[in-house]
């Protein structure tokens, strides 16, 4: 009798010192939550591209994740604080802080020219001549603004805050091109069956990094570069890319491994060499 009562006491000891790892064991997300197909707040919480990345790295990871609306200025703040475990969805330009260092990208997100599928148009200076539309305040607008003898070499330019309807205004052609992030063409195109192509040269090259607290003692961005090569080099990545995008716009395995700075084991250093030699080796 007094052996099974202490092992009914050693078994609720157990349980409860798993319950308590478990509620450790959360990455804390900061994500921009208006950005379809990327991140949004629907009906049933947090839904899109992002919200299923990030999940499958809390998975690969072995922990639960959860999600917090932030702006782009309070989410790194959050994290040089240690409010948060990292923030996605920022531009790559996001520094200014020696608090927060910036990894990646895990994602490329280019300014693509979005077309009739009988367009002629291949490369930026094909719009010439042409009625381009735009949303304000976004990415195309800025490049436009860096670039202005292209933008005075088309015949018009709309902006919109309404770019699917313009979209469809190009499939009826009212418009000869939409200036937009590929991943919002493509996922328009892909859920909305529509009639489009994407030029094959992009404007430019954006991507999303990820943003960590650069505390010295923060392994946490190596952990999240190892989870994030592991789905990679599963093909779970270009799954669910193919999924939203109808593309894989994640950048290749050997990509991922250098901007994340993984260390694979047949690059580690062996014994007698200096491990300094080899930089992010141990820090993963």
């Amino acid at each position: 009798m007094k052996r099974l009562a202490a092992l009914i006491l050693l078994f609720a000891l157990l349980l409860s010192l798993s319950a308590c790892r478990g509620e450790d064991r959360v990455l804390s997300v900061g994500i921009l939550s208006d950005r379809l197909p990327l991140a949004a707040e629907g009906r049933n919480g947090y839904e899109g591209f992002e919200i299923e990345f990030c999940r499958k790295i809390a998975e690969e990871m072995g922990r639960r994740v959860e999600f917090r609306a932030v702006t782009a200025e309070s989410g790194l703040a959050e994290v040089a604080s240690d409010g948060l475990d990292l923030v996605m969805g920022l531009g790559e330009d996001m520094t200014g802080s020696e608090s927060v260092i910036r990894i990646g990208p895990y994602m490329l997100d280019r300014l693509v020219m979005v077309l009739p599928t009988d367009s002629a148009v291949t490369k930026a200076a094909d719009l010439a001549g042409c009625r381009v539309v735009l949303r304000r305040g976004e990415g195309a607008e800025s490049f436009l603004a860096a670039n202005p003898a292209l933008k005075n070499s088309f015949s018009s330019v709309v902006y919109t805050k309404d770019l699917y309807s313009a979209m469809l205004d190009i499939m009826v052609s009212d418009f000869d091109a939409a200036l937009m992030s590929e991943s919002e063409a493509r996922w328009r195109i892909t859920s909305g069956k529509m009639k489009l192509s994407i030029a094959a040269e992009s404007l430019n090259g954006a991507g999303y990094p990820l943003y960590f607290a650069a505390a010295a003692d923060n392994t946490l961005s190596g952990h999240v570069g190892n989870a994030i090569y592991a789905l990679s080099t599963a093909g779970e990545l270009t799954a669910l890319s193919e999924k939203w995008f109808g593309a894989d716009i994640f950048p290749s395995s050997e990509e991922l491994r250098k901007s994340f700075g993984i260390i694979l084991q047949e690059d580690a250093p062996q014994a007698g060499e200096d491990a300094e030699s080899f930089p992010g080796y141990g820090s993963l």
